[in-house]
């Protein structure tokens, strides 16, 4: 577990993770191809908040956990990403690679 936990702090310097998106300004997601389990970065609080999301079913184990004052607004709006993004997630994990996907502003 102390090497997962090491690669989540250094994300953005490990080759393995790809930066796939990037939206509101506070929230960024990582994936190692292959791997459904998809790596968010959250810096819209006081503190930076590192979680894991299920890229097929869009579960979020950690959030249950948290005891965050943001965190209805975190879980609705990756909620809302999911949605979105739910099919090319998935699509990319069959593939084995993931791809950069669209930026959003409001995911409308």
């Amino acid at each position: 577990m102390e090497g997962k936990l090491y690669i989540e702090r250094n994300i953005w310097w490990d080759p393995e993770y790809h930066l796939i998106a990037d939206f509101y300004e506070c929230f960024r997601v990582f994936a190692e191809d292959g791997d459904a389990s998809l790596v968010f970065e959250y810096t819209g609080g006081e503190e930076k908040m590192i979680f894991h999301m299920n890229a097929c079913t869009g579960e979020i184990p950690e959030l249950n956990k948290m005891g965050y004052e943001d965190l209805s607004y975190i879980m609705n709006t990756i909620n809302e990403w999911y949605e979105v993004f739910k099919s090319e997630l998935i699509k990319c994990l069959t593939s084995g690679r993931y791809e950069e996907l669209p930026q959003m502003g409001d995911f409308d």
